[in-house]
């Protein structure tokens, strides 16, 4: 509801006070060719009675309702700018709020007398007007019957809610304008609630648009039609109420000023517009004005100039793809014969340009992509401790880092409690959600009005038992009942969690959260929520059009140019002299106008002279040479968009018939796609359609909006890359910048396909508001953003079976057309003419089917079915989470958080390897770094023996201590020794890590540094769980016998994955199971070296007798393929559902994430903390193992030496002697020798030596040289 609004006092429109916006005026010419050889029109319009009395869509479903013809005449439409037709939306109130627009419209005609062939007397011109009351409601004037013919077609009224007619014309051409009355203002873009209220003409004829029928120009006696004519035309629009004006309201704009700026300069920023001087203080009123000059009016035999594409002549090419970047670099590879075009193309959409050229490039793009097929939701939140940035623990800096590194440590009772209640309630919510959902479909069925047809026979019934929050039909709780007891659960879990719709509510809420008596935030640490991996669902199919010649981008690159009335044209060249603008043009009556319209009336009358006066080169006319080059042929300036008319083209729909063949995944148990470890493809089995007939049975038609996103997004990308890289101007980048603008695509997706796929539909309807919610029924519906739209006895809908929560099939396009803001249409297949079996669209390698395996046998035209390889539906994710080392155990669910203390760190790695290549042996060390073992096979022995690496507390790894301290360690190492003829398998593992290390590209320079990288590149061992988790309650059917069976306890306490009372088979542990492929041996980026996983499958302990890895290099049987991933197949985990999780002990580069494929979801993640990785590394000692030493231990020759021994320092708890040997080349370190010493227990004693180099002096009463065995040391210096 539009607040009211006062008219200032002393208010007058015009003067110095009035800033001039420019608008486009697009005039269309509409003649005999135009509705005939210039192709059929599409114009429909909106039907709000229907809306309002059985709450259908305003808008007629796609294909239906449309207009074949246009009257004769010229018919205006006048687009605003995109500061009046962007909506704003108040995070405080959840509203979008649209400005209002100018309600006032003056229209002038000028045209010639008859017989008059030439403008060289502007005085013989004549003009024609009219006033456009562009809000003038029916309703509010009942009495006036007089104007009934003038009126537009229904509007919804916004405060009664009902329909009336919107707008008035009047002839001002002889009379003067009398206002009828003042209203509150409230027109705005959208109008009742449609976004393409402004932009399609048909929504609003006679608001924002015009028609000129041109009768006036006939003589009644002798003309049958109006005669050929030359025209121009001017629009002026203004606000009838000075504080409706945008720059009188643009303060209470929700976000849109800065909070310390009101002045105008600020407000034309903040619309986008820009002044070429100073912005005066005094503005306060806005006009608007476009001209639309040059139009040759020809009744027959005239086709007007237009850009409209002639798809006979000149084909537009279709790309199809999952995605508009998909289908983009499809296009690109067929139209330049070349897939690094392609590639490029899609690097620029994607924005992976920079590492294009990259080792690795091309699957970081191919990841960028795939992302893109999917659309995220949210899964919730975590709680965490983080270091508050600029506070400190005190002066010691050791003793600060300490307390940081303790407080991170420990997890609090009181946040692990706020985990578990976080988890809870995200867990909840979405089950919430879905009962909402069948709560609201057993409503809209029940209230919906069927004028096919009487409801499903017992139906009626059925529903108002399930709609009963208190009722259980047969002993079982009714879906409102189940819906009320979650809403309830919900809620409680709600309450004390810290929430807050804004950044500042959030803020107070934590910090009222942490004010509290039992929450104790350690010193300098802050309580921080973050958000949970999101679930993801398929996006729907694009569409991308080349060739449709488009002209607007999709948002202005510079500020709109805007003028006062001292910036109007002033004079024009016209032959060889200048002309100033007429002091007294043709004009109608402007009584009761603003002053500057007649200022802007003479500005037209030059432009229109100047349009129809032809003129030398470059010409052809005075107005183009004055558009090519304003410097040298006028003074004053042009309003943007000045411009020589053409017929408009103006795209804006997309409205498609697509037929679809179901292939689904499996059907009684058998499978009809195979997963070969990156993409799905079709067995050729399963098909639904046996011939051509029944291919056409399933339908889905649709119209969305147009928009060139191709073009913005490379454009944006290019200006990005500039700014980053200055130096890439010189590489033709700029060039590049300045061609992207030329990009002529048009992209789309197939709005609401899945929907369609889950018989719903999203089309808005007002239905809530039409039938009244009883109280308690109100919070059970939910907020639904779609409908049920299912079949059955109505005949409408589609087939039953449609319903496909598993989505997997092949679609063809039978009809597909472009559709502009007039309602012109450019059939790209027309169903009509049959020729859709013609069509051919271009497929992205995606969307490709197998030409081999057809849906029918024979089919014409193979070359346009597009392929959907299987996709789950509902919101699901792919969890590769890294698990706590220590038990090798964490619950599939979020929901069951585990409390961390200091003793127990919960570190995923359990352990570091590196392999001496030198020596052929792996070193083993704890996650913190501390050393272990060393591990050597034995040819003699062919076994696998184990030496205690200096310091190590445990003699062999399988003794108690070490597998209870390091349990996944004794597993592999135990594994390993394990083998049949174990010094051949320890020799393959050496060269897969060997192998696997050389094919990854390792992006974290700064470890070179660390002693470790003496030995060799340090490997990961660690804990991982893989599960694929599902959002919210099972899918249903929200068919008519289906919607009132209300889901099984099982399903909503999450102990059950199918529901079993509505017979709704569905892929969780009971249906479907997905290979889920872990690493990528051509991904260079990708860390992977191999998994330990169970010999059981889910939920088995961790087997270590077999190494799945990339490229097994040896044929030993302890090393197997990853292959497809089918050895991890999992189904799908509904919330709260018992967890169906591989546990799995991951060996992987630990600067190198790990990736799992699935096809059916984004490709999941798992990389280690860096901050961890660094530490831990930096604290390994390279060691290397010599004997025989023959060396002296030399006492301390000074005092200095003894006391680098007795630290603190990096010779701290050294012996005093040092043993004398050629000193190595210190490497960020300090080199020790330490050997053991036997002292009658499991472990020796290991005594550690500075080393003193060894020089030709002689030392009188120096020890005898010993053979010593042990390791020498590189110790990291702190």
């Amino acid at each position: 509801m539009t607040e009211a609004i006062e008219p200032a006092a002393g208010t007058e429109l015009g003067g110095t006070t009035d800033l001039i916006v420019p608008i486009r005026l697009h005039a269309l010419v509409s003649n005999d060719m135009v509705n005939s050889a210039g192709g059929p029109f599409s114009r429909w319009r909106t039907d709000y009675e229907l809306m309002l009395a059985e709450g259908t869509p305003p808008e007629p479903p796609a294909g239906q309702g449309a207009e074949e013809q246009v009257p004769f005449g010229v018919r205006l439409q006048w687009q605003f700018p995109e500061a009046l037709a962007t909506g704003h939306y108040d995070e405080k109130t959840e509203v979008t709020t649209f400005p209002l627009v100018p309600n006032r419209w003056l229209i002038v005609r000028y045209f010639d007398p008859r017989g008059q062939q030439t403008r060289a007397d502007q005085n013989t011109v004549h003009a024609k007007g009219w006033l456009v009351h562009s809000d003038y409601l029916e309703s509010d004037y009942p009495d006036r019957d007089d104007l009934a013919e003038l009126k537009v077609p229904r509007f919804r009224d916004p405060e009664s809610a009902q329909t009336t007619f919107l707008s008035l014309v009047t002839d001002v051409t002889d009379e003067p304008w009398t206002d009828p009355g003042r209203r509150e203002p409230f027109l705005t873009a959208v109008g009742p609630g449609l976004p393409a209220f402004a932009a399609y003409e048909p929504y609003h004829e006679g608001v924002f648009s015009f028609h000129d029928d041109l009768e006036d120009l006939k003589d009644g006696t002798i003309d049958t039609y109006p005669p050929d004519n030359r025209l121009s035309y001017l629009a002026v629009g203004w606000y009838s109420e000075q504080p409706a004006d945008i720059l009188a309201r643009a303060l209470t704009v929700p976000g849109l000023l800065p909070p310390d700026r009101t002045d105008p300069e600020a407000v034309l920023e903040a619309l986008g517009w820009a002044l070429p001087g100073t912005v005066p203080d005094a503005l306060r009123n806005t006009l608007y004005a476009g001209t639309a000059l040059g139009i040759t009016w020809k009744q027959r035999d005239y086709q007007p100039p237009s850009d409209k594409p002639d798809p006979v002549n000149d084909p537009l090419k279709v790309a199809v793809g999952h995605s508009v970047g998909d289908a983009a670099a499809a296009l690109a590879t067929l139209q330049t014969r070349s897939a690094e075009a392609g590639d490029l193309l899609s690097a620029l959409y994607h924005g992976t340009i920079d590492s294009f050229d990259s080792p690795g490039g091309d699957h970081e793009l191919d990841e960028a992509l795939r992302s893109t097929w999917f659309a995220g939701h949210e899964a919730g939140y975590a709680w965490r401790l983080v270091e508050r940035r600029g506070d400190g623990f005190g002066d010691d800096a050791e003793g600060s880092a300490a307390a940081r590194r303790a407080a991170r440590a420990t997890d609090p009772q009181w946040l692990v409690r706020l985990g578990a209640q976080q988890a809870a309630y995200d867990t909840e919510l979405p089950k919430l959600r879905s009962l909402q959902w069948r709560t609201w479909t057993l409503w809209f069925l029940r209230n919906r009005a069927t004028r096919e047809g009487a409801h499903a026979p017992g139906f009626d019934a059925a529903a108002d038992a399930q709609l009963d929050p208190a009722a259980s039909p047969d002993g079982k709780p009714s879906i409102a009942k189940l819906t009320k007891a979650q809403y309830e659960k919900v809620a409680a879990l709600a309450q004390g969690l810290p929430r807050g719709d804004t950044p500042e509510e959030l803020e107070a809420a934590i910090a009222d959260f942490v004010a509290r008596p039992d929450v104790d935030v350690p010193e300098g640490m802050a309580l921080q929520r973050e958000m949970s991996e999101n679930y993801y669902t398929p996006a729907d199919p694009v569409v991308v059009i080349e060739g449709a010649n488009i002209t607007e981008p999709l948002a202005r690159d510079e500020p709109l140019p805007v003028r006062l009335a001292g910036d109007l044209l002033r004079s024009l060249k016209i032959g060889s002299s200048f002309e100033e603008v007429p002091t007294n043009p043709p004009a109608p009556r402007l009584d009761g106008f603003p002053p500057l319209v007649a200022s802007l009336l003479a500005e037209f009358a030059l432009l229109d002279k100047a349009a129809w006066t032809p003129a030398a080169a470059p010409g052809p006319t005075a107005l183009h040479n004055a558009i090519a080059h304003p410097d040298l042929n006028i003074t004053g300036s042009l309003a943007q968009y000045t411009a020589f008319w053409k017929q408009p083209w103006l795209p804006m729909y997309l409205q498609w018939d697509v037929r679809y063949v179901p292939t689904p995944f499996r059907t009684e148990g058998t499978e009809h796609w195979e997963f070969d470890g990156n993409a799905y493809t079709w067995k050729g089995t399963g098909s639904t359609a046996q011939d051509a007939s029944s291919s056409l049975r399933r339908i889905f038609r649709g119209r969305s909006f147009l928009a060139p996103t191709v073009r913005y997004a490379v454009e944006r990308q290019l200006d990005r890359y500039l700014q980053t890289y200055p130096d890439a101007e010189a590489m033709g980048v700029r060039q590049l910048r300045e061609d992207a603008s030329d990009l002529d695509m048009l992209s789309q997706t197939l709005d609401g396909f899945h929907d369609w796929l889950l018989t719903r539909s999203g089309v808005a309807r007002p239905l809530r508001s039409r039938i009244p919610v009883p109280s308690a029924l109100e919070p059970l519906l939910g907020d639904a953003a779609s409908w049920p739209a299912p079949s059955g006895h109505s005949g409408t809908g589609p087939p039953d079976d449609t319903f496909q929560p598993v989505r997997a099939g092949q679609f063809f396009f039978y009809d597909l057309r472009i559709i502009d803001r007039f309602g012109r249409v450019v059939d790209l297949t027309n169903g009509a003419q049959n020729n859709y079996e013609r069509f051919s669209p271009i497929r992205a390698l995606s969307v490709l089917p197998d030409a081999r395996k057809p849906l029918y046998p024979d089919p014409i035209g193979a070359r346009r079915f597009i392929q959907l390889p299987p996709r789950l539906l509902q919101p699901a994710r792919v969890r590769l989470a890294a698990a706590p080392a220590l038990d090798g155990t964490v619950s599939s669910s979020p929901a069951a958080p585990t409390a961390r203390d200091a003793g127990t760190p919960a570190t995923p790695v359990a352990g570091w390897l590196l392999a001496n290549r030198l020596d052929e042996t792996l070193m083993v060390y704890a996650s913190d770094g501390s050393p272990l073992g060393e591990m050597r096979g034995l040819n003699t022995t062919r076994e696998i023996a184990w030496n205690p690496l200096p310091h190590s507390p445990f003699p062999d790894p399988a003794s108690p201590g070490f597998t209870a301290a390091y349990p996944r360690l004794a597993g592999f190492i135990a594994g390993l020794r394990g083998q049949t003829s174990p010094h051949l398998a320890f020799a393959a593992l050496l060269e897969t890590i060997d192998g696997a290390l050389d094919g990854i590209v390792d992006p974290s320079a700064q470890d070179d540094a660390v002693p470790s990288r003496l030995i060799g590149s340090p490997v990961a061992l660690v804990a991982a769980d893989l599960a694929i988790d599902l959002q919210g309650l099972p899918l249903t059917d929200p068919g008519w016998s289906t919607a009132p069976i209300p889901p099984s306890d099982g399903v909503v306490a999450g102990t059950a994955s199918v529901d079993t009372a509505s017979s709704q088979d569905y892929p969780g542990r009971d249906g479907y199971r997905w290979p889920v492929r872990l690493g990528s041996a051509e991904r260079l980026t990708d860390g992977l070296i191999g998994y330990f996983a169970s010999a059981s499958g889910p939920d088995g302990a961790v087997s270590y007798t077999t190494l799945f890895t990339e490229q097994p290099t040896d044929a030993h049987s302890y090393l197997q393929p990853v292959g497809t991933g089918s050895g991890l197949a999992l189904p799908g985990t509904l919330p709260g559902e018992a967890a169906v999780t591989h546990h799995l002990t991951v060996l992987m580069d630990p600067h190198a994430a790990v990736h799992a494929t699935t096809d059916i979801l984004p490709v999941a993640r798992l990389a280690l903390d860096a901050d961890f990785v660094h530490a831990s590394l930096a604290r390994i000692r390279a060691s290397f193992r010599l004997h025989p030493l023959l060396a002296v231990a030399r006492p301390p020759t000074s005092e200095d030496e003894a006391a680098f021994a007795r630290g603190p320092g990096p010779g701290s708890g050294l012996e005093e002697d040092s043993i004398v040997m050629p000193h190595p080349a210190a490497w960020h370190g300090d080199w020790t020798w330490a050997e053991p010493r036997d002292r009658g227990e499991d472990v020796p004693e290991w005594l550690e030596f500075p080393i003193a180099m060894a020089d030709t002096y002689a030392y009188p009463g120096e020890p005898v040289a010993e053979a010593r065995a042990g390791y020498l040391q590189l110790k990291p210096r702190d």
